[in-house]
């Protein structure tokens, strides 16, 4: 059992994590996630958390059966909806991000997003002979 388990509670606000484009990058690209709290517009805090290897101290989220170790990579503040922006895209960004908003104080936390994959590729350069 893993203590900062986070498993899915009844009556919980939903949040959507939706990408501006393909999963697949090349280095250099610019790609945007946007976390959105269904039912809801405004006072939200968004985190956004990439997959690490496991470590006692991060985040375990259980999602269909899987479980992932989360390591917070930015915050925004926004209404209803915040946004992560990776660019240029380099290749430490591959990897599978969620999302999660509060409000109010003491925070009120919705549940995890779905997990997004992104994977960013080397620059392909063309040679013609």
């Amino acid at each position: 059992t893993f203590n900062n388990s986070q498993r899915p509670q009844p009556g919980k606000p939903q949040v959507d994590l939706n990408i501006n484009r393909e999963s697949w990058l090349t280095e250099g690209d610019s790609v945007t996630l946007s976390c959105e709290v269904r039912g809801s517009t405004t006072g939200w805090r968004f985190h956004w958390y990439k997959t690490a290897p496991y470590s006692p101290e991060l985040v375990y989220v259980l999602h269909e059966n899987r479980g992932y170790s989360l390591q917070l990579v930015s915050d925004s503040i926004s209404g209803a909806g915040g946004s992560y922006t990776l660019s240029p895209a380099a290749l430490r960004h591959t990897g599978v991000y969620v999302c999660r908003a509060e409000r109010g104080e003491p925070a009120y936390h919705t549940e995890f997003s779905q997990p997004q994959p992104l994977w960013v590729t080397g620059e392909i350069n063309t040679l013609y002979v």
